[in-house]
């Protein structure tokens, strides 16, 4: 469901540090709305970097990213410290994703097809802070390790099974976009005025959500198929159109005789093929 568009302008893009860390100014401004949604944000591995997880951890939110394969973590040392005089030791080596210690890491979920995946707390270089990190990896029929894929929280009592399931449940947004852009004309507006183009986007969007909102939440989940924005399109196109007949001919559309013909003409796309 959409919630917001906000568009990237130069002009606020360089009162702050970094592109990063104008994404995640916007995340604390809209930060009271999202809370009351959900306490996590899941984002791409693009906004696995400082900048933009500092801002979203100062706005009380839990953030679930993907990492990047080559970045740099660390064990946690696990053994009991030296006695006496300085620091004690805070890391037991470097994470191999391919390799993992069977002492800092333990099955949590596994799918035929998506793999087997691993949780572990280590300590994120880049970020500077201890995650709750999943590793995924992918083997072939000789149990060879074909690609790995890791997956971080900043909520480090989250369970590695349901990191792993939040995140590739981001991948509905992805719809909604596509949906926007093949139905409701999210990519058509050719003003240039910054006001006229959010209110555009915002107005695509969200026509999607109404409709999901009208013709889908509203059916009971065990009777629920893929949401279809062709569908409902079609079904209002052929409304409109026997409107236009009834009109022109004359035709009383409330007689009972013409309601299962009338039903039968909107909802074809829905039918199956003769």
């Amino acid at each position: 469901m959409h919630l917001v568009a906000q568009q990237t302008l130069k002009e606020e893009v360089e009162q702050h540090e970094s592109l990063l860390a104008y994404y995640g100014s916007l995340v604390r401004l809209h930060a009271d709305m999202l809370l009351k949604i959900s306490k996590f944000l899941v984002v791409d591995a693009y906004f696995s970097r400082k900048p933009f997880v500092d801002k979203v951890l100062a706005s009380d939110l839990h953030l679930m990213t993907r990492v990047r394969d080559e970045a740099v973590m660390f064990y946690p040392y696990l053994c009991a410290q030296r006695q006496g005089r300085g620091r004690h030791k805070k890391f037991a080596g470097r994470l191999d994703v391919r390799n993992l210690s069977d002492e800092h890491f333990s099955p949590c979920a596994c799918d035929d097809q998506d793999g087997v995946a691993y949780e572990g707390r280590v300590w994120i270089k880049s970020r500077k802070q201890w995650a709750k990190v999943v590793v995924v990896q992918h083997k072939d029929e000789q149990e060879a390790i074909q690609s790995v894929q890791l997956y971080a929280s900043t909520l480090e009592t989250l369970s590695g099974a349901d990191l792993w399931l939040y995140y590739k449940a981001r991948f509905q947004s992805e719809f909604l976009f596509r949906d926007a852009k093949q139905h409701t004309g999210l990519e058509h507006c050719q003003s240039r005025q910054p006001e006229a183009l959010d209110f555009h986007f915002n107005a695509s969007l969200t026509a999607v959500s109404i409709k999901k909102a009208l013709h889908w939440l509203n059916v009971p989940k065990n009777l629920r198929g893929p949401f279809s924005m062709a569908d409902i399109k079609t079904q209002y196109f052929n409304e409109l159109m026997l409107d236009r007949f009834f009109v022109a001919y004359g035709l009383n559309p409330h007689q009972a005789k013409n309601h299962h013909a009338i039903n039968h003409s909107m909802n074809s796309a829905k039918l199956p093929p003769n």
